[in-house]
């Protein structure tokens, strides 16, 4: 599972949202996974991810030198950072095909395991 983490994380895309606005920044849920002949086991609730003040929004945090933090002009996640990634998690483990049901709190499936995620760094370094 660490490695559907791991990899869910890789890959962003964008997306204009018109002419003068920011661009829309989204991540990509991780879709190739070994084949596997196992029948797919239980079922997986991810809680959405925790996180700081300025993690916790649509805007894109840089970090230009130690010690210094801004955000990214004219550019924004398409959602809430804790939202985002919560959904790619939820989709990065349903290509992954290894549980029999993976879902966010609230999508009424009993769950045998619980995935709680405590985001502590997520910025571009530009250093």
């Amino acid at each position: 599972m660490a490695a559907v983490l791991a990899v869910s994380l890789g890959g962003c895309a964008s997306i204009g949202l018109g002419q003068g606005s920011a661009t829309a920044y989204d991540l990509a849920a991780a879709k190739d996974f070994p084949h596997r002949t196992a029948r797919p086991r239980g079922q997986l609730v991810i809680v959405e991810p925790t996180m700081l003040a300025p993690l916790d929004g649509e805007r894109i945090l840089v970090r230009p030198g130690p010690g210094q933090a801004a955000q990214l002009a004219d550019a924004q996640w398409e959602d809430r950072l804790p939202r985002l990634l919560q959904a790619r998690l939820v989709e990065s483990f349903e290509n992954a095909n290894r549980l029999r049901a993976v879902g966010k709190p609230g999508d009424k499936i009993a769950g045998d395991f619980v995935l709680i995620t405590d985001v502590r760094a997520f910025e571009i370094s530009a250093v």
